[in-house]
Formats: structure tokens, C-alpha cells, sequence
């Protein structure tokens, strides 16, 4: 389901902030601040752990997301995800590619189907 997937690839269904906002599950919440402040080493309190995925048009998405270049470049561009951008793939997606390798496939198939 494309709607799902984020402008970098990722699926929004997966991520924690989106489970917890999705269901409002505060240990959900807990979870998911503390495994990202480990894996991120910065204090994620569980109160922001929210999102209602990339492509939310309340303005409800996790604080990383509303400053998230890759999503504003898409934006910009008007479209749902790098996989329908006509420069794919850019260097702002070597992390994501890096960590998610998933998320690279998703791009690459929505790209190929263009």
C-alpha cells in the first residue's frame, strides 16, 4: 500500500510512533522513546512519540519527520515518495539506504513502475 510508505521509503505502518499514536498505546509510547534514544543517543521523551505517518495533513508526525529533508524535498515536488522523483536516487537517501535497506526496495520498485 504506497499511501504507507514515507517519502525515504521506510513503511510508516511499522514505525513505533505511528503504532502508538495509531492505537494511543503508551507503552507503546515508553518502547519506542527508549529504544530510539538508545539507538539514537538523544533523550526522545515518550510524550512526542506521535505521528500519523509522512503524509499526514493534520501536522501530526514525529519531530524528526517535520524537519526531515527528504520529506520537504518531496513535498516541494509534490510527490508521495522518492520513488516518483525524476533525480532518484539522491545522496539525501544514503542513510536511510544505509540503516532500512527495505526502504530502498520499495523505492526502487515504485521507481521502476513510473
Amino acid at each position: 500500500m504506497e499511501s504507507m510508505i514515507a517519502c525515504c521509503g521506510l513503511n510508516c505502518e511499522a514505525c513505533g510512533a505511528y503504532q502508538a499514536h495509531r492505537d494511543d498505546d503508551d507503552r507503546k509510547r515508553e518502547a519506542t522513546a527508549a529504544m530510539w534514544s538508545k539507538l539514537f543517543k538523544v533523550k526522545i521523551p515518550p510524550e512526542s512519540i506521535n505521528c500519523e505517518g509522512c503524509h499526514s495533513t493534520t501536522g501530526i508526525v514525529f519531530r524528526h519527520c517535520s524537519t526531515c529533508e527528504i520529506r520537504a524535498c518531496a513535498r516541494e515536488k509534490e510527490i508521495k515518495n522518492c520513488g516518483w522523483c525524476s533525480v532518484y536516487p539522491c545522496e539525501r537517501l544514503d542513510f536511510i539506504f544505509g540503516h532500512e535497506p527495505a526502504a530502498k526496495k520499495r523505492l526502487d520498485d515504485i521507481h521502476s513502475r513510473r
